[in-house]
């Protein structure tokens, strides 16, 4: 039986910690390590050889990308979903097909970062990569969130020279729905749908303010200002928080004071501000959308202008809705698409609720049988190898053959909504809808 492959895991975004996995013939077996979204995409790996599908029924290769090219230029409205757990060269190639036949283009997973990424625009952000806030923070406000268990190499520490061992560091924590914290953390009960009057609170102490009210979101204020003179003696605090605690209503000003709590306090000391992600390769294929139009998310080629509108083109309204003809699916896990759009697919397996696409094109699990390049959530880059051998096409394999066709007839004029060569020379900067 071969040895077992130890690897450390990235399909959560953040630093996992090492897995190690048994090779059979039926497939890789967990056998420990990981944290519980890395062990459930791995479960759900195995790597056969699997023919391409149109219909329902096994094709060639040849004959499925034919379908795909005929079906993608014939679409008037198409949209490219999915790159969450894709490498970053997908990514940028799943963008050059949208811009060759003027599609709309959204990632997996975005949407639950939209208040970070507008907060992260307008007010920039005081952070530190997770190695950085592991070896110096001595202090962690952690907000809707505890990674603790999951992720406990964000929090190990490093010995210090002359010291036994890693010291534990202390934690104000704003526990999630159903959490009960560790018993030496500072608690900080804030009520639901209150955690923008308990930031803006807690600010305001910190800024040497007093609240109106006593018990704002829900907290006494002794037990924010005690939190609040914490934060402000720390060398250096880390102040943590996951999509949940920017995904409601509020959730843009939540982030936006937190990124200034963490900017107030860095005045006098060290702080660093970090939301989480949103798993997978989210950052990565942001940033290579971003890099592309200027734009990080629900962007649209149609009619060679380049238009990000959050709202209109994400999928909420290009699948939910139906403002899309035609689905092209590119790693996607799961979507929820209605009757009516023609729908292809590329990735590893068939996402949730997509049971008969037009097309099916399987390809090799980046990370477990594909090799390249991903990003964490704090930015950094993440070499993906392959661990097993493939017995499929990768991704962007598979892109640059749907690519070639589609390049071509945009070249010639003739698909619909793509600009033309004038064009993009023209258009050296992306312009807003």
């Amino acid at each position: 039986m071969p040895s077992p492959l130890r690897f450390i895991p990235w399909f959560c975004g953040l630093p996992c910690e090492p897995m190690t996995l048994e090779v059979r013939e039926e497939g890789p077996i967990v056998a420990e390590g990981g944290c519980p979204a890395c062990r459930l995409e791995v479960a759900l790996f195995h790597e056969e050889d699997r023919p391409p599908r149109v219909a329902g029924k096994d094709v060639s290769a040849e004959r499925a990308i034919e379908a795909a090219v005929r079906i993608l230029k014939e679409a008037r409205a198409p949209f490219v979903y999915g790159l969450s757990l894709s490498s970053t060269a997908t990514a940028r190639r799943a963008i050059a097909l949208a811009e060759a036949i003027g599609a709309a283009l959204d990632v997996e997973g975005s949407e639950a970062i939209q208040a970070d990424l507008v907060a992260l625009s307008t007010l920039g952000l005081p952070s530190a990569t997770f190695g950085e806030i592991r070896d110096r923070a001595d202090l962690f406000l952690l907000w809707r969130c505890d990674p603790r268990r999951s992720h406990p190499g964000i929090f190990a520490g490093r010995e210090r020279f002359g010291e036994a061992g890693v010291r534990p560091r202390p934690v104000i924590l704003v526990p999630p729905p159903g959490a009960a914290g560790a018993a030496t953390d500072r608690m900080l009960p804030v009520d639901g749908g209150a955690d923008l009057d308990a930031a803006l609170a807690l600010r305001a102490l910190v800024n040497g303010a007093r609240p109106q009210g006593g018990r704002p979101g829900g907290v006494p204020v002794a037990l924010l200002d005690e939190a609040a003179l914490a934060l402000r003696q720390a060398r250096y605090s880390a102040i943590l928080w996951d999509p949940s605690t920017s995904s409601s209503g509020p959730g843009v000003a939540i982030a936006m004071t937190l990124t200034l709590l963490g900017r107030d306090l860095n005045a006098t000391t060290r702080s660093a501000v970090r939301p989480l992600g949103a798993g997978g390769n989210v950052a990565g294929a942001v940033a290579a959308l971003a890099a592309a139009t200027g734009y990080p998310r629900a962007v649209s080629f149609a009619g060679g202008a380049t238009r990000c509108a959050p709202g209109e083109f994400d999928a909420a309204r290009m699948i939910g809705a139906q403002g899309a003809d035609v689905l092209l699916l590119v790693g996607a896990r799961a979507v929820e698409p209605a009757p009516g759009p023609g729908i292809i697919v590329l990735g590893p397996r068939l996402p949730r609720g997509v049971d008969n696409p037009d097309v099916w094109i399987p390809t090799a699990t980046p990370g477990l049988s594909a090799a390249g390049m991903a990003a964490r959530a704090d930015g950094v880059t993440v070499i993906l190898k392959a661990l097993v051998p493939a017995r499929l096409p990768t991704e962007e394999a598979v892109l640059d053959r749907l690519l070639g066709p589609l390049v071509a007839k945009s070249r010639s004029g003739t698909a619909r909504g793509a600009p033309s060569d004038a064009d993009r020379q023209a258009r050296s900067v992306p312009r807003r809808g």
